[in-house]
């Protein structure tokens, strides 16, 4: 039997060998349709308090929304109104300190939770092709 490798060596017992998979090549995804715009209201300063045993602690309950919202926008496609996102993130922003400081959490923890959760916000928009092409480079949060 020859052996066609040129880095092949004469103990090379344990080599990998890579086989095709049946079937062919894998489908390649599509692109997920846009999500649809937010409730009208969003949470707001006088929303109820968190509950104790939502979420890991008092600090990732507080910011659910924001990070439920990082996961639906980092693989869309497009969105409509930039603006009103951008928009509306303020004000989830907003009512995340509000909320924070009501279950009791060190200022210094809220701020910088607070400054992570809007560098996150903003490179999973600027990473998206309509926040690319949008001025959200020039307005971050």
């Amino acid at each position: 039997m020859t052996i066609d490798d040129p880095f092949a060596t004469g103990d090379d017992v344990d080599r990998t060998i890579i086989r095709p998979a049946p079937g062919g090549r894998r489908a390649t995804p599509t692109a997920e349709p846009a999500l649809p715009d937010p409730p009208a209201t969003p949470p707001s300063a006088s929303s109820a308090p968190i509950s104790p045993g939502v979420g890991l602690n008092a600090l990732e309950a507080a910011a659910a929304p924001l990070l439920s919202l990082i996961m639906r926008l980092k693989n869309t496609a497009s969105h409509p109104d930039p603006e009103r996102l951008r928009q509306r993130m303020i004000d989830e922003i907003k009512a995340f300190t509000v909320n924070a400081r009501n279950a009791g959490i060190h200022e210094k923890t809220v701020f910088r939770a607070r400054y992570i959760l809007c560098t996150t916000l903003d490179e999973v928009v600027l990473n998206t092709p309509w926040g690319r092409a949008s001025q959200w480079s020039e307005t971050s949060l």
